[in-house]
């Protein structure tokens, strides 16, 4: 509990303290300077570390699609038999010996039955024909993989 003269000073405190001179021209004085330099400088970095960011990202999606249409593209030759069966008969069931492989075999043949059947629905669908393609050339890089596993 505060005594009285506790409650006295800290009244005397509260008073309002008047500055020594007035502050306010010198706060107007300063909204009303322009300081648009800085700002244009930052504006002129921010643009061009942004188009520096995007032919960076557009660069290694470039190189990244090079790179998996480089991959896709390997010549029967150079395939396996068992490869070549997988590629050339996608409705045999390949099972892998590698578990780790087993799911992602099971997902490939869904999603190619998916794919037929949204080709026998729309038959002149090249995406979908693209997409049928890709499904087959991924389960043919995962049998290779099953082959260099086992």
């Amino acid at each position: 509990m505060l005594s009285l003269e506790d409650r006295q000073r800290l009244r005397a405190l509260a008073q309002p303290v008047e500055p020594q001179r007035d502050l306010w021209p010198a706060i107007a004085a300063r909204l009303e300077t322009p300081s648009h330099a800085p700002q244009r400088r930052y504006a002129w970095f921010a643009i061009a570390a942004s188009l520096a960011g995007v032919a960076l990202l557009s660069g290694a999606i470039a190189a990244r699609m090079f790179q998996a249409d480089k991959i896709d593209h390997v010549s029967a030759a150079q395939r396996p038999p068992a490869v070549l069966a997988v590629m050339n008969n996608p409705a045999e069931r390949w099972n892998p010996s590698d578990p780790r492989l087993r799911g992602a075999a099971t997902e490939l043949r869904t999603a190619q039955v998916e794919l037929k059947q949204a080709l026998a629905i729309a038959p002149h669908s090249d995406y979908l024909e693209r997409l049928l393609d890709r499904t087959q050339r991924q389960q043919a890089r995962l049998s290779q993989l099953d082959l260099g596993a086992g």
